[in-house]
């Protein structure tokens, strides 16, 4: 049986009207950038899927379809 991790845990909260207008405002404004840690090819999806579980990812696993 696996034990609870706390760095696994994930909190659940409600979307609303206002804090989406405010993050699209941002996004548009450039404010906001996304941390990727690393791009796969399609190719290399079972490495993505290897980083992905194994805990130590920093950002967004990205997996080019082209």
């Amino acid at each position: 049986m696996r034990r609870w991790s706390s760095h696994r845990s994930r909190l659940n909260v409600g979307v609303h009207g206002e804090d989406v207008r405010t993050l699209a405002a941002l996004a548009e404004s450039g404010a906001l950038r996304p941390v990727i840690d690393r791009t796969f090819s399609l190719e290399q999806i079972c490495d993505a899927h290897a980083l992905v579980d194994s805990g130590h990812k920093r950002g967004a696993v990205v997996v080019r379809m082209s």
